[in-house]
Parts: C-alpha cells; sequence; structure tokens
C-alpha cells in the first residue's frame, strides 16, 4: 500500500476469505478497509494509520473488522514500512492473519478460569462456615 494515500500496490486473493472482499473491490476504493473496521475499533485502526503515515509503526497490531456478510473478525496484522532514500515512509507491507478462533478460544478460557475462581470461592466460604 502506497503512503499516505493508502492505495492498494498488491492484495492477495486470500483477502476474499479472510475479509469477505475480493482484491479488485479493495484496488478500487482506496482505504476501504477503514470502513471495514468495526466500530469500537475506529480510534484505535486511525491512531495506528497516523503513525504509519509518521513513519512510526508497531510491528504488530489487531482489530476488528465486520467481514463483508456481517460477521465479527479479529485480524492480526503486521507491517514493514518502506521508506524512500531520504528516510521518508512511502508504502507499507502488510500481512493481515485472521485470528477470530484464537479470540474466541482465549475468551472461552477466560470464562472457563472465572467459572473455577467463582467454585473455589464458594467452595472456600462453604468450609468457613461450617467451621
Amino acid at each position: 500500500m502506497s503512503l499516505p494515500d493508502g492505495v492498494y500496490e498488491y492484495v492477495s486473493p486470500a483477502s476474499t476469505e479472510i475479509i469477505g472482499y475480493s482484491p479488485e473491490e479493495l484496488y478500487s476504493t482506496p482505504q476501504f478497509i477503514k470502513e471495514m473496521i468495526h466500530p469500537y475499533w475506529k480510534d484505535y485502526f486511525t491512531k495506528q494509520w497516523a503513525n504509519l503515515v509518521n513513519g512510526e509503526m508497531p510491528p504488530f497490531y489487531e482489530y476488528r473488522i465486520i467481514h463483508k456478510s456481517g460477521q465479527m473478525r479479529w485480524l492480526h496484522q503486521r507491517n514493514v514500512l518502506v521508506k524512500d532514500e531520504r528516510g521518508k515512509a512511502v508504502a507499507i507491507e502488510g500481512i493481515v492473519t485472521d485470528i477470530t478462533q484464537r479470540k474466541q478460544a482465549e475468551e472461552e478460557l477466560k470464562k472457563y478460569h472465572e467459572h473455577l475462581e467463582e467454585l473455589v470461592k464458594d467452595r472456600h466460604s462453604t468450609s468457613e462456615s461450617e467451621e
């Protein structure tokens, strides 16, 4: 993707599975990814985009999108900033991975852990009241 305009130079055909939109749809609408961002994550994504344009780039970041089907998806994005001979950021090379299943598994583990903690608390409270 070229900077600062955000025009896609290459989009993998795998994007269709990840985000639901074809490479052609992304080529025809620069910065289309901003429209897919889940409303809760728009400020975060806008901040990360500003960092990229300014030449500051975290090695990766995660955010949610709304897939073309309407499903919510989690994405993990890794970027490499391409600079010209003066050191100015001119493009981003990035890889986006769908991490929705991992995030769902993490949430399930968190709920299970919370449930176990409640069981331990209940058990502890019951044993104290029996004393």
